[in-house]
């Protein structure tokens, strides 16, 4: 039986991109990109040491997930770039 995965949640709030590690403050930041890059950059890291790691988009954020090899939490789907 394996563990169950490590979770990068982001989420936008009041203009700042927020990051969690499994409910854990991770980092706050001012552009998105930086936010997805240090949940990527991290979620390699534990990778490396043979954990499970998926990053989850807050229910607000529309982001090709397919593009970026991120998931939606259950009952989100995927969902499209607004730009």
């Amino acid at each position: 039986m394996s563990a169950p995965p490590s979770t990068f949640h982001i989420h936008l709030r009041r203009g700042i991109w927020r990051v969690t590690l499994d409910h854990v403050f991770y980092g706050d930041y001012r552009a998105k990109d930086h936010a997805v890059e240090s949940a990527e950059s991290g979620a390699q890291a534990l990778r490396e040491r043979g954990r499970n790691v998926q990053i989850v988009f807050g229910p607000d954020e529309a982001v090709s997930l397919a593009r970026k090899r991120i998931y939606a939490p259950h009952g989100h789907g995927p969902k499209r770039d607004s730009k």
